[in-house]
């Protein structure tokens, strides 16, 4: 048997192949062992161990993508279109860059610092509930604000509209309350003992 034959022999029939090998060719059902540099397209049903330093488009993700834990910084890229159960993701989720909209799914339990999110983040649904820190530059439509809305302090003025059905404690405002346009007599009224 020539070492011809077994390399032809090796190149057809690659279902067993064992031993220490630079450049293999072919399609392979189950690796095992250290692979380093893979080329191509890769279609993983279930990636187990220490996936890191992924670079490149990852794109179409579908499925539970959950439980994922460590540093998730410096993503940069399109995070558009990922479809599936995106939860309990703990860690650091600052850095990110790029779009993050269009994002279907359930998005929960996110826990760490989601600092410095830069691109579309519109049309968030569900409860947004205890918001701590500085919330500027509000536009749009804030309606159905029920419970406690005390010490606002700073310039609250232009406020036009119907500014009725607030319900709650609406004392200690501080500031320049000028130039409310609207309805009124309803708050004067409920804040009457």
């Amino acid at each position: 048997m020539t070492i011809s034959f077994i390399h032809e022999h090796v190149k057809k029939n690659t279902e067993y192949v064992t031993g220490l090998h630079n450049n293999i060719w072919g399609d392979f059902k189950t690796i095992r062992g250290n692979v380093a540099n893979i080329y191509g397209d890769i279609s993983m049903h279930k990636i187990t161990g220490d996936a890191s330093n992924i670079k490149g488009d990852i794109s179409g993700i579908l499925g539970d993508v959950s439980n994922i834990k460590g540093d998730i910084t410096h993503i940069r890229g399109d995070l558009t279109h990922i479809k599936g159960d995106v939860s309990n993701i703990t860690g650091d989720l600052s850095g990110i860059l790029g779009d993050v909209s269009n994002i279907k799914g359930s998005v929960t339990d996110i826990r760490g610092d989601v600092t410095n999110i830069r691109g579309d983040v519109s049309d968030l649904m569900g409860n947004v509930d205890s918001i701590k820190g500085e919330v500027t530059n509000i536009e749009g439509n804030v309606t159905d604000l029920s419970g406690d809305m005390g010490n606002l302090r700073g310039n609250v003025t232009n406020i036009e509209g119907d500014a009725s059905e607030l319900i709650g404690n609406v004392t200690g405002m501080q500031g320049d309350v000028t130039g409310l346009v609207g309805l009124v007599e309803e708050i004067m009224k409920k804040q009457q003992p």
